[in-house]
């Protein structure tokens, strides 16, 4: 199924993602992309990007990736292997792609990358959702997200 995101209502969503600044680029058919400018508050003590940014970069953008195929979820599970860090006065902004690895009828899979500016791989992941019914797709698509899965 195909669904229409609205990129600026999402973006908008008075939430966490929005509190520590990702701004989501792309939802499309299943797919997303999202990205962070790095300020002082993304960084820990040893100057690195808090794994806990990158997971929530991560989470958000598979999430809205997901509703982008018309599915209401909530993360089940997830794995995240950080691989090189995000250091202060080198990395100024993350970008994450999200791509479905299967999209079933209760459970789907995504597999997702960040990036930072220079093209360093930071932190590659899998996040597990669990799919909503139908009734919570229709309800939260459309309120939260704008999106409209009745095309």
């Amino acid at each position: 199924m195909k669904s229409k995101v609205d990129l600026d209502m999402i973006n908008q969503f008075d939430g966490f993602a929005r509190d520590i600044g990702i701004v989501i680029t792309k939802a499309q058919d299943g797919t997303g992309e999202g990205v962070l400018e790095l300020e002082k508050r993304h960084f820990n003590p040893i100057g690195s990007v808090h794994g806990g940014c990158l997971f929530s970069l991560i989470d958000t953008t598979c999430g809205i990736a997901l509703s982008s195929a018309g599915v209401s979820c909530t993360t089940l599970s997830s794995s995240i292997e950080y691989l090189k860090g995000a250091m202060k006065g080198v990395s100024h902004k993350l970008y994450a792609k999200a791509r479905p690895l299967r999209i079933g009828r209760k459970i789907a899979v995504y597999e997702a990358t960040i990036e930072d500016d220079r093209g360093t791989l930071i932190c590659h992941a899998t996040v597990d959702f669990y799919v909503m019914s139908e009734k919570y797709r229709d309800k939260y698509a459309k309120e939260s997200y704008g999106i409209d899965t009745q095309q």
